[in-house]
C-alpha cells in the first residue's frame, strides 16, 4: 500500500468523538470552467476512495459514492478517454477536457449571371408609321 493510499484510508476513518454514522446526503462539491478544461471538486471526507465509482455515458458523468450520487451533463463532443479523476485527502478532483473550438474556414460564393431575357421582336415600321 502506497504513503498516499495510507493517507486517504486513515483521513476517510471517522475521528474519537465522531459518530460512525455519517448521514446519507449528496457530497458538495464546486465547479471551474476554464479555457482548456473543466474542473470539478467533489468533497468525500470519511468515504474509503475505494467505494467511489466514476464513469462516462450518454453525454453524463456519473459519480456514485456511500454517500449518494452526483450527475453532470457533458458536451456531445467530449472525449471521454481524456476525463481524469484523482482523489486526495478527502477530495476528489475530476479533469474534463474541453472540446476543440468547431474550425471556421471560409465558404466561397459562386455567382451565376442572370439569365439573359427574352424580348419580343422589334416592330419594322414603315414610314408612314413613324410618325
Amino acid at each position: 500500500m502506497s504513503n498516499t493510499t495510507a493517507k486517504n484510508l486513515l483521513l476517510s476513518q471517522a475521528k474519537i468523538g465522531q459518530s460512525d454514522l455519517i448521514p446519507v446526503t449528496a457530497p458538495s462539491y464546486t465547479t471551474h470552467v476554464g479555457e482548456s478544461s473543466t474542473v470539478i471538486k467533489v468533497e468525500v471526507p470519511g468515504i474509503d476512495p475505494a467505494t467511489i465509482d466514476v464513469s462516462c455515458g450518454d453525454n453524463k458523468l456519473f459519480i456514485s459514492c456511500d454517500r449518494g450520487d452526483l450527475t453532470f451533463p457533458l458536451d456531445a463532443t467530449t472525449d471521454f478517454s481524456k476525463v481524469s479523476a484523482d482523489i486526495q485527502w478527502g477530495m476528489l478532483t475530476i479533469e474534463i477536457p474541453s472540446p476543440p473550438a468547431p474550425e471556421t474556414r471560409s465558404i466561397r460564393v459562386n455567382i451565376h449571371d442572370a439569365p439573359v431575357a427574352k424580348t419580343a421582336p422589334k416592330a419594322k415600321f414603315t414610314k408612314d408609321e413613324e410618325g
